[in-house]
């Protein structure tokens, strides 16, 4: 379940905005799909209609939240009004997301502790980095390590250590500004090292709660509170996605036939890039 919960949450950060038509076919395919996606198989969260009822709850009370505003909060000298910034901090989740599926299948005593990876992006989304003296000390700390070294079999000080340069160093790649070019619908974007880091950030510390929802409340909020990327060329009707997210457990009327819905998702969910 994992996995579908990783992409799933990746699926609905590719979108944003609001329609103003009452039922926008594409948004209602979204939402249908991605609950029964989640809903394939076995589901222990979500076995009766009154645990469904909360996990449509977790989806309307914390869709409607808009992510750059708990960044504003957090470094008030970050512009979220900015397309580089909501670029840079959107490509900072995804890097994240990335990242964690990486770990996933890992033994969990191997694992990079995330509080030290967060603690090295921290310092870069907080401006606390000077240039070049850091990161040449965050490369050379991740060098004194050895090419043959696997960080995972790292522990206690020596582990954090290595991690929290790594979180540095993450976030200053240089390849971070061709990523976005790449990336980009928008042309003339700019690298905001500082949102990217942001981006990271809030998506480990979220992931660390989220990932694995406890209860069926949990679940719809982590499906609510997903944000990745904004820039895949379509926009997100919330109370569309949320009737189809319904129509599922037959709280709503099956309004559009499957094989509808799929023909309208695949030109975006067959895309390579994503």
């Amino acid at each position: 379940m994992r996995n579908v919960v990783l992409i799933i949450a990746l699926l609905i950060s590719c979108i944003r905005g609001a329609a103003v038509e009452p039922i926008d076919t594409l948004s209602y395919s979204f939402g249908y799909t991605v609950t029964i996606s989640l809903f394939a198989g076995e589901n222990p969260l979500v076995s009766n209609e009154e645990e469904f009822s909360r996990y449509i709850a977790g989806i309307e009370e914390n869709i409607n939240k808009d992510p750059k505003e708990d960044a504003k909060e957090q470094f008030p000298g970050l512009n979220s009004d900015d397309p580089s910034f909501r670029m840079s901090y959107s490509l900072g989740g995804m890097q994240a997301v990335f990242l964690l599926d990486g770990l996933e299948g890992r033994d969990a005593s191997r694992m990079p502790s995330i509080d030290c990876i967060v603690a090295g992006l921290r310092e870069v989304a907080e401006g606390m980095i000077e240039l070049p003296a850091d990161t040449i000390k965050a490369s050379e700390i991740i060098n004194s390590y050895g090419k043959d070294l696997d960080p995972m079999t790292l522990e206690g000080e020596s582990m954090c250590e290595f991690f929290r340069a790594y979180g540095i160093m993450k976030a200053m790649a240089p390849d971070i500004q061709e990523f976005i070019q790449e990336m980009a619908l928008e042309k003339g974007l700019i690298a905001d090292r500082k949102a990217y880091a942001m981006g990271m950030v809030d998506y480990f510390e979220e992931s660390s709660r989220a990932r694995m929802p406890e209860n069926a409340y949990d679940l719809g909020k982590m499906i609510g509170d997903a944000r990745m990327i904004e820039s895949i060329p379509f926009k997100l009707d919330i109370p569309s996605f949320i009737e189809g997210a319904k129509a599922v457990w037959g709280f709503g009327q099956p309004l559009i036939p499957l094989q509808r819905m799929t023909e309208l998702l695949d030109p975006y969910l067959s895309n390579d890039e994503w």
